[in-house]
Order: structure tokens, then C-alpha cells, then sequence
């Protein structure tokens, strides 16, 4: 029955969800660690993996998604040892809380859609 009603797009949703919850950890983490003396900042990745499961297609393919923390050396580092760049991470923090924000409203709507149609007896 799920199937019918898109439960490949709900475990999708619901991945997306929680993967742009941990990069929206680890852009706080790098903030709160600003002057730390030696920090160094992590990157949440993971579209690679997704894109390899959205090619798969399945429910099955979307629940094995997993990010993994990476820490590149793509910001300066200063006098103290630290490369966090705050602009950099305030805008990245913002951008994957829009993101977090779509994917709230869409699955809201999708959730909702559900619950008409069985309250409707269309399911």
C-alpha cells in the first residue's frame, strides 16, 4: 500500500531530512569553535552517496545513505592555528537550513496528501 502512496519518496524526504541535519551540526560545531587555537573545520559530505542511490531508486538504496565528516583544506588557516572562515560557515549554515526547510514543507504536503486520501477512503 505504501508503495502506491510514494513511500520511496517519504524514506527519500525523510534521508534528505536527516542528512542536512548533521551538516547543519557540523557547520554549528565549526562555529562555536571560531577561536579555537588548532581547530580545524569539518565538512558534512554526502552527494556522492546520494547520487549513487537516487541512481539505484529505491527505498532500500535511500535508507543506505550515509554522510561521512571531512576536513579540507580549502580556507586559510590563521596566526592561531584555526581556518575556520565565519562568513563562509554562516552562509553555508543558512543554505542548508533552506534546504532542511524544503524538505519539511514537501514531505508536510506529501504527509498530508496521505492522510486526506485515507480519511476520504481513497486508499
Amino acid at each position: 500500500m505504501l508503495t502506491k502512496m510514494g513511500h520511496k519518496n517519504f524514506t527519500l524526504l525523510s534521508k534528505l531530512m536527516d542528512l542536512h541535519s548533521a551538516s547543519h551540526k557540523m557547520h554549528a560545531q565549526n562555529i562555536a569553535n571560531v577561536n579555537t587555537p588548532n581547530y580545524r573545520r569539518g565538512e558534512f559530505k554526502f552527494e556522492k552517496a546520494l547520487r549513487n542511490a537516487m541512481e539505484g531508486g529505491t527505498a532500500s538504496h535511500y535508507k543506505s545513505v550515509r554522510g561521512w565528516v571531512d576536513h579540507p583544506d580549502n580556507t586559510p588557516v590563521r596566526n592561531n592555528g584555526n581556518n575556520v572562515d565565519i562568513d563562509m560557515e554562516m552562509v553555508s549554515l543558512q543554505e542548508n537550513a533552506s534546504f532542511y526547510e524544503i524538505y519539511t514543507q514537501i514531505y508536510q504536503k506529501r504527509s498530508n496528501l496521505v492522510k486526506a486520501a485515507i480519511k476520504m477512503g481513497g486508499v
